[in-house]
């Protein structure tokens, strides 16, 4: 059952990129040979050969290009926490959007880019959409959860010793935290379905 889904993270890949998220720009499923008979497996591009920092709990050892980070940040003292992940935020609310169903924990990740940090999903064999139902704000705050857990995990080191005092803040607040980015991920997602209905 688990592998069935492994084999579905190619299609489904595509399908995320298509609604324009992040995700690996190579996934598709090859067979190899294991004891003679043909086994199949998915390839897909190494996170080092990608064109921003990907970090995940499996990911410890990654060398990370501060450049990116330092730019998607900014200044603690000019600028808010939210809206230093406001390209998160909008990640979410695409994630009401399109449908995308309970997608656990394990499929959320963050991209440092230089347009600042992005989601970046993977493991998304089960990946389920259903456009006919109506999300509620009960969604919305269950996958910014899981956001801000990616987050947490993909704070360079070095990011979080320069901006201490916001991180502080950030986390010394983060059931306030929640809520706030709760909200705007609704307003988002409202303000995008009103102009297209």
């Amino acid at each position: 059952q688990k592998w069935n889904f492994v084999l579905q993270e190619p299609a489904n890949t595509l399908t995320m990129k298509s609604f324009g998220f992040l995700v690996n720009p190579n996934s598709t499923v090859r067979d190899i040979e294991i004891n003679g008979l043909p086994f199949p497996v998915v390839l897909m591009t190494p996170y080092s050969e990608l064109p921003f920092d990907v970090r995940d709990s499996k990911n410890p050892s990654l060398v990370w290009k501060y450049k990116y980070a330092e730019k998607a940040i900014g200044n603690p003292e000019d600028t808010s926490f939210l809206n230093s992940v406001e390209s998160i935020t909008n990640d979410v609310a695409k994630l009401l959007l399109h449908g995308i169903q309970d997608l656990p924990r394990d499929s959320f990740n963050v991209a440092w880019t230089y347009d600042g940090p992005r989601l970046y999903f993977n493991d998304i064999g089960n990946l389920k959409i259903d456009t006919s139902k109506q999300p509620t704000i009960l969604e919305a705050k269950y996958y910014v959860y899981h956001a801000l857990a990616a987050f947490d995990i993909s704070l360079p080191h070095k990011i979080a010793k320069v901006n201490s005092k916001l991180w502080l803040d950030v986390f010394a607040q983060r059931n306030k935290v929640l809520q706030d980015m709760t909200e705007r991920v609704w307003q988002r997602y409202t303000a995008i379905s009103s102009q297209l209905s």
